[in-house]
């Protein structure tokens, strides 16, 4: 949990058991879970909710906390690059695969060719490009848009649909393309101390 991708891979995880709930007979206490009042007060203020409305109203303010402290970090410090089918649903998928590449790598690539940013030591292209399509994995945000964006059953499906998948492959993708860019081990300690000389053998 020390990693900072365990919050990544803990919501893919959480994710597949959600998709396996949602198509078992297990979905009917699924819900009947969400629905069981909690009551929270102190003196004459009493909330009184569902467990559904506890989490997206408070679980969410702490999610948006969380991203503003993040965005800040950035803006201040930086980021270490050594840390860190219907047309519905295929619109979104394209639309977070493209999109979120595009983006990035776009206005990366602007940046360092104008000469208003340049690539830190150590880190190249196709690094930018595997870090691009992680960050077209979208969950929380994409499916809290989705929901408000759309109101029948039907287009909310889709729009689950749309995310999920363009998140699946955009996962796979990265992984697989930033495993082939990324140093080995030995690489990286090599890099770290260039001037490191293997003891003789005996």
């Amino acid at each position: 949990m020390q990693k900072e991708s365990a919050g990544g891979i803990t919501l893919i995880f959480a994710a597949f058991a959600a998709l396996v709930i949602a198509n078992s007979p297990l979905l009917g206490a699924y819900k009947s879970w969400l629905d069981i009042p909690i009551v929270a007060g102190f003196g004459g203020f009493v909330i009184d909710k569902p467990l559904l409305l506890w989490v997206n109203d408070g679980l969410m303010a702490v999610f948006f906390f969380l991203i503003g402290l993040e965005v800040k970090r950035e803006v201040l410090i930086g980021l270490d690059p050594m840390d860190a089918l219907a047309p519905l649903p295929l619109g979104i998928a394209l639309g977070l695969l493209i999109g979120k590449q595009a983006g990035i790598l776009g206005f990366a690539w602007l940046a360092v060719k104008t000469g208003i940013a340049s690539l830190p030591e150590s880190v190249n292209w196709r690094q930018i490009h595997g870090l691009s399509l992680f960050a077209a994995i979208g969950f929380t945000m994409s499916l809290f848009i989705g929901n408000l964006a759309f109101a029948s059953p039907e287009q909310v499906d889709a729009v689950k649909l749309g995310v999920l998948s363009g998140s699946t492959i955009a996962a796979i993708a990265g992984f697989f393309l930033l495993r082939s860019a990324l140093p080995t081990a030995e690489e990286a300690q090599a890099m770290a101390d260039p001037e490191a000389k293997a003891e003789p053998a005996e």
